[in-house]
């Protein structure tokens, strides 16, 4: 068992991928090939650009926020920023083998701590994840939570979702103000076209989410653990943000992203309760970073690789 110091990445490698986590931050902050690229975005340098929030920082990689973003006032005394992130202290980490654990300090107003258990597979690409929200002393409120995991990608042109049985037509629907303009169904896949020029957000009945980066296809599935679509907002189970190629708030430098996020169906915790939220990521090789859901190997692969 091994405690880092806050300032040490956490890694896990199985040879095929590498991982590596921030006890600092609460982050996976890279998820590639061993020995190659990060196929997550990053900021090494975030207080450069304005924050979107006040006091938040943008780090990039994978997070867990509380869901839903609308709650957050209520439950911060008027203040809109991201619950426990940045956290008033480290995460507590413990690691072994090709897991790890992280604890998030308990967010005061909430009463909940968030905590991850992250698993990389023996062999292959494959990495396990629960994450919950652990209700840990009675909190003022008694507002319904979720676990909302969000995945920062460099910027593609393409995202593709599969959606649901039973998803409500035709699917996904954007969210306000922004339209997403260019988005087609195809029987139980989804492909949305990336806006260049603005900020845009589409919620979809989906649990596949697929982007490419480099040479690789990301993909990420929620698994329900026998939770009804009908459990989850209509058009949110999945969520996709794209961040326009210009932004104040951003690094000059630094390219845009795509953000691919689940959330779990809402719930009203006790303390000793906890809502949970399981997620896989695969990569799967491509011929070409722009290719779409054709290549995505349908015929089995895609299932072989998440489970």
């Amino acid at each position: 068992m091994h405690a880092p110091a806050p300032s040490e990445p956490v890694r896990l490698c199985n040879g095929e991928v590498e991982l590596a986590a921030s006890a600092a931050t609460g982050r996976i902050t890279r998820y590639g090939p061993a020995g190659g690229p990060n196929c997550l975005w990053e900021n090494a340098t975030p207080e450069r650009a304005r924050s979107p929030f006040p006091g938040w920082l943008n780090w990039g990689g994978d997070k867990v926020w509380i869901w839903p973003e609308e709650d957050w006032p209520r439950w911060g005394g008027g203040r809109a920023s991201p619950p426990g992130d940045p956290s008033p202290a480290p995460h507590a980490v413990e690691a072994r083998g090709l897991w790890l654990r992280m604890v998030s300090p308990v967010i005061a107003s909430y009463g909940i701590r968030i905590v991850r258990e992250i698993e990389l597979e023996p062999a292959g690409t494959r990495v396990a994840m629960v994450n919950r929200l652990e209700k840990v002393h009675e909190s003022e409120l008694a507002l319904p939570v979720a676990p909302w995991a969000l995945t920062q990608l460099p910027a593609s042109v393409l995202v593709t979702a599969h959606l649901c049985d039973g998803f409500s037509p035709p699917g996904f629907s954007a969210f306000a103000p922004n339209a997403w303009k260019r988005a087609a169904r195809d029987g139980s896949w989804v492909d949305l076209v990336r806006p260049e020029g603005t900020w845009a957000k589409m919620g979809l009945d989906a649990d596949v989410l697929a982007a490419p980066v480099l040479d690789w296809m990301f993909v990420a599935r929620s698994r329900a653990e026998g939770q009804p679509l009908g459990a989850y907002p209509r058009h949110r189970r999945a969520q996709v943000f794209s961040d326009p190629d210009h932004s104040d708030f951003r690094p000059r430098e630094l390219p845009p992203y795509v953000e691919l996020e689940f959330i779990s169906p809402l719930r009203s915790l006790q303390v000793g309760q906890s809502a949970e939220l399981r997620i896989t990521w695969a990569l799967l090789r491509l011929d070409s970073p722009h290719a779409g859901r054709e290549l995505l190997a349908l015929s089995g692969d895609l299932s072989a690789a998440l489970g």
